[in-house]
């Protein structure tokens, strides 16, 4: 993102729907600001999940799940947790839509209490009202931990749950197929050197899965990494982006995959080596080999922090939400969006929100 690119703005707002901003007051302290969901009821003005979990009165924090209408009021919402008083946590990750149907997943403490109590992962179904119409839990035996970090849906209508496994010793990636009644068809565990954090999986359109996120190769040093398997969970590839480190201090990560074909599949984060300032947007668009096609950084000359990105269908446009501290003398953060358009030609459009 550049200076000149600021005059452009007001012109460039004129195509988008109107927008507001609203408060939505929470009980307690909100600890988990978002859970990362999909463009969900596209096209109908509503915003179908707006998120958090809250701190309840031991410390703990439930699910809160609500959906908007147009001018930003709660017309659904469910809050979900623990009910017996023990402080634990209850942490919803990722929401999609399927068969008429919202899926949530995520992990909790409140279910496994005899190890003792270790966290694993869940998926919940509920309607467009937001009514849950069942749960299900998935437990590791021991004391290993289950973590869903991130869903998709699969072109048959099953769904796929990403995350991190932890067998008490190191952390690793895993992956399940599950169906939509929420069974599990299998679950594959991925020991790759190092630490890696998986933030977002997709299927790609010849049904092989990508998975992204970053890997920690010690002490303040995370590179970007994808990794590639087929259908069945089987490992194709892996790569890290950005190697060899230019810095032994880099923080880096992929939070979002978007495939508009197996030649031109963009991966979107943020980067502190490569860019303009401290931290900047970062998209690299790869093919199905995991070979660079292009990639390109988005910031001034201070930070630029993506927190969600999303696809948007209607628009055909990757959108990126965060924040930048690029736009002030002071240098205090401000609500920051950037679209990248797919339309024709490939077109970035930078918005800074007042």
């Amino acid at each position: 993102m550049r200076p000149y690119l600021l005059p452009l703005l007001l012109l460039l707002s004129r195509v988008h729907a109107q927008s507001f901003e609203r408060s939505v007051a929470a009980p307690a302290f909100s600890i988990e600001p978002a859970i990362r969901s999909g463009q969900l009821e596209q096209a109908t003005g509503s915003a179908f999940v707006l998120t958090n979990s809250t701190i309840g009165a031991l410390g703990d924090s439930d699910l809160l799940l609500l959906k908007l209408d147009v001018a930003g009021n709660i017309i659904h919402q469910l809050r979900l947790g623990d009910t017996g008083g023990m402080g634990y946590h209850d942490v919803g990750t990722e929401a999609v839509e399927l068969g008429g149907g919202l899926y949530i997943c995520g992990y909790t403490r409140s279910i496994d209490t005899a190890s003792p109590p270790t966290f694993t992962s869940f998926l919940l179904r509920t309607d467009t009202a937001l009514t849950l119409q069942w749960q299900k839990n998935y437990l590791l035996p021991g004391p290993m931990e289950l973590y869903a970090n991130s869903m998709a849906t699969t072109a048959n209508g099953q769904l796929l749950l990403a995350g991190q496994l932890f067998d008490g010793a190191d952390f690793h990636t895993v992956l399940m197929k599950v169906a939509a009644n929420g069974n599990t068809i299998w679950i594959r565990r991925y020991e790759i050197p190092f630490g890696e954090r998986v933030r977002c999986v997709r299927e790609l359109p010849n049904g092989e899965i990508l998975l992204c996120g970053n890997v920690v190769f010690g002490f303040e040093l995370a590179l970007p990494f994808a990794f590639k398997v087929d259908a069945n969970g089987g490992f194709v590839w892996g790569r890290y982006y950005n190697y060899p480190p230019s810095s032994p201090a880099e923080q880096s990560d992929l939070l979002f995959v978007h495939a508009q074909s197996l030649a031109d599949i963009l991966l979107c984060g943020h980067t502190d080596v490569v860019g303009a300032g401290a931290e900047d947007l970062y998209v690299v668009d790869i093919d199905s080999s995991g070979a660079v096609n292009w990639a390109r950084t988005y910031g001034g000359s201070q930070f630029e922090m993506p927190s969600a990105v999303h696809f948007d269908a209607v628009s055909n446009e990757v959108v990126m939400l965060g924040n930048s501290s690029s736009f002030n003398g002071s240098f205090a953060p401000l609500p920051l969006a950037l679209c990248i358009s797919q339309k024709k030609k490939k077109k970035t459009v930078v918005k800074n929100l007042p």
